[in-house]
């Protein structure tokens, strides 16, 4: 249950939103991602199953990794390519274009008039 509250709100940090009951069946096998590839969540979003499985991938690559061993280049890109594997084409590369942002439009408020 653990693993599955981290990849469950990490994804959400993502704008990810799968419920924590639907991340926790896939993890047990309540839902096979071979037969269901994607999945419909609470807010009516569709997603593949893969952003969990691969979650847990690179999860678990994490928790593996040796204490002593150094952090470098090549371990964040191997991080990336298992989170984002069945994603996106460039997992584990470097990105050629800057990512797209979305800004919170702040709506105009009227200014009263001052006499």
């Amino acid at each position: 249950m653990e693993k599955a509250q981290f990849i469950y709100h990490s994804n959400t940090l993502s704008h990810i939103t799968l419920s924590l009951q639907q991340t926790v069946d896939v993890l047990e096998g309540k839902i096979n991602p071979l037969e269901e590839e994607e999945l419909l969540s609470p807010t009516g979003d569709t997603f593949e199953t893969s952003v969990i499985t691969s979650h847990l991938n690179a999860l678990n690559y994490i928790l593996r990794f040796p204490i002593h061993k150094k952090i470098d280049e090549a371990v964040i890109q191997e991080i990336h390519k298992r989170l984002m594997e069945g994603l996106i084409l460039s997992n584990g590369e470097y990105r050629q274009c800057p990512p797209e942002l979305s800004i919170p439009q702040i709506p105009q408020l009227p200014f009263p008039k001052i006499p």
